[in-house]
């Protein structure tokens, strides 16, 4: 490729060309990071390289030279076939223009570094480098290795979350999804066990009057004992309330017995008072006058037949021989007195009888309601309902005691459901965070770069062997963690990354600048690095000296070496060389 810069910054022109290196160097401040800031915005399409250089302000990147400023900087590079990249300010502007104008990423060009990034950038970074995508069955796989009897229903909502519409859910946004429900969970738990939640609590927890035979106890079983409970009561119940009923029949009963006493004293005196009257009318009835008249009857001595003479005036009765006896004639006013007085009193004394029969029944049947009630006295003094009661009292306080069991075991049960999905819920945040099942992929992948790509790379510079920190993707070169690196280490590092993610994404060169921070086995190394690499590349390097101390490329046929004077000029060094040998020629 060959470069073209003008009145960029501190360069005020340069124009080089890597075949396939070009090495730029010269004193501090003489425009070696200007020229590579220029070829880096130019590459990577960058109208605006510097942060907080707006394009209003893009005026301050032109170069100043002496008392005058560069009305325009300009960066031209023209690749291997002619197609062409060309930045221009300050009206920040970047035309290509050909089949493949040059280009290469800000990490190619120096403008961003691996060890700046943080995790989260550096994993993005691989994921240009490798697929570190994380497949369903990554997800089940990891998920199941803590909780075999995860559903599969389960995992399917995670990774619907996650494959869900573009621009809906992402991996971070189905993590924060989790995290959101893991809330919940917890809140649910608090609400059903009445306490703030805490993961060392939540495992003891157990509600008030718990008791160690509850322990393992399944709800189903508290629950057959709750049935069994309450069918005792139900029959206790309905045998009490069967004695309850014979009591309070046997009380109706017993109540009554002032009023059947009553009753049958009353029913005694009305029967004597009948039968005086039935004896005072039965009395009546003989005393009545006898009606005249006769009767044929046979003689007791010799059985003939004689007549009973019944005669009412005098009342006389005599015998008499039945050939011998007269017709007797009877007055009919007086028969017919006596008659209608016997038919009366005849018709009182059936009425009294009946009277008395019925107060015979009556008082029978009193004096079986008076047997039935001195039963009942006797089934009231031996009764057992306070027995009976207490029976039931006792089931009902055993059924009370069952149900308690039974919502603490549920209330348990449910507490313990909702531990065991709150640890599943915690894989899962596990799993879908950043750090989790991609951090997991991304140092799979890391490890296989670091074998395929930076090792080999860092073994032709002899740099040592690379470290790879699993929780930051820190790259160091010694046995200390990254952060005890020196600062030669953590350069070398950058440019290991820097190369190897060149050659990874197909990038054709690097732009590497503060070089001279290596010394010069180390500098040696880094050359050797990029002809393994088969990039080309741009080297920027101070030297104290003048350009006759520089290496000079040309001469292993690795590129060429660049000077940059005073005069913000870059010159090629091979041209220097013959320009002093051939001032050298003209003054001997």
């Amino acid at each position: 490729m060959r470069f073209e810069v003008f009145g960029f910054k501190g360069i005020w022109r340069a124009e080089m060309e890597t075949a396939p290196i070009a090495l730029l160097a010269g004193h501090n401040m003489v425009g070696k990071s200007s020229t590579l800031e220029a070829i880096g915005a130019a590459l990577t399409g960058t109208k605006q390289p510097f942060k907080g250089i707006t394009k209003a302000r893009s005026g301050e990147l032109l170069h100043h030279k002496d008392d005058s400023v560069a009305t325009y900087a300009t960066c031209v590079v023209t690749g291997d076939d002619g197609s062409t990249v060309t930045a221009m300010w300050p009206d920040c502007t970047i035309k290509a223009e050909g089949a493949n104008p040059p280009a290469c990423s800000l990490m190619s060009a120096g403008m961003v570094g691996y060890d700046t990034m943080t995790p989260q950038q550096r994993i993005e970074l691989l994921g240009r480098f490798a697929d570190l995508s994380v497949t369903k069955e990554d997800l089940a796989a990891e998920l199941r290795s803590q909780h075999p009897n995860i559903s599969d229903g389960t995992i399917d909502k995670v990774w619907s979350l996650i494959e869900a519409t573009p621009g809906q859910f992402t991996w971070d946004a189905a993590w924060a999804h989790a995290k959101t429900s893991g809330t919940k969970l917890k809140g649910n738990w608090e609400t059903l066990t009445n306490q703030n939640y805490g993961e060392k609590l939540a495992q003891s927890w157990r509600p008030h009057g718990w008791r160690t035979e509850l322990e393992g106890v399944s709800v189903e079983s508290v629950e057959a004992r709750v049935a069994a409970a309450k069918q005792e009561v139900e029959n206790l119940i309905g045998a009490s309330a069967v004695e309850i009923q014979r009591y309070k029949d046997a009380k109706a009963l017993v109540d009554t017995k002032p009023q059947l006493m009553s009753d049958r004293a009353q029913l005694e005196t009305n029967a004597r008072k009948a039968n005086e009257t039935l004896e005072s009318q039965r009395k009546a009835l003989a005393d009545l006058p006898a009606l005249g008249d006769s009767k044929s009857l046979p003689c007791p001595h010799c059985d003939k037949p004689i007549l009973l003479i019944r005669e009412h005036q005098g009342a006389v009765t005599r015998l008499e021989a039945a050939a011998e006896a007269t017709t007797h004639a009877i007055n009919p006013k007086l028969e017919a007195e006596v008659r209608i007085k016997q038919q009366s009193i005849n018709t009182d004394i059936q009425a009294l009888e009946r009277k008395v029969e019925n107060f015979r029944n009556e008082y029978a049947r009193l004096n079986g309601i008076k047997a039935q009630i001195e039963q009942a006295e006797e089934l009231i003094a031996n009764s057992n309902i306070q027995l009976a009661r207490s029976d039931v009292d006792v089931a009902n306080a055993k059924l009370s005691s069952t149900e308690r069991d039974l919502e603490m075991v549920r209330t348990v049960k449910a507490a313990e459901a909702y531990l065991a999905t709150l640890a599943i819920n915690a894989s899962i945040q596990a799993a879908l965070k950043p750090d989790g099942l991609r951090m997991q992929r991304a140092n799979v992948r890391m490890t296989e770069i670091v074998e395929k790509h930076l090792q080999p790379l860092a073994d032709a510079a002899k740099w040592g062997q690379v470290q790879i920190n699993p929780d930051t993707f820190d790259i160091g070169l010694s046995e200390y963690d990254a952060v005890l690196n020196s600062k030669s280490e953590l350069w070398r590092a950058r440019v290991l990354m820097q190369i190897a993610g060149a050659v990874i994404t197909g990038d054709k060169i690097v732009l590497i600048d503060a070089a001279d921070i290596l010394d010069g086995p180390g500098r040696n190394q880094l050359f050797q690095m990029l002809i393994v690499s088969k990039l080309q590349a741009i080297i920027a390097m101070t030297f104290p000296a003048t350009y006759t101390s520089v290496p000079k490329l040309h001469a292993g046929n690795l590129g060429h070496s660049y000077w940059i004077g005073d005069d913000r000029i870059a010159a090629d060094i091979a041209d220097l060389e013959k320009a002093a040998e051939k001032a050298q020629v003209q003054a001997s």
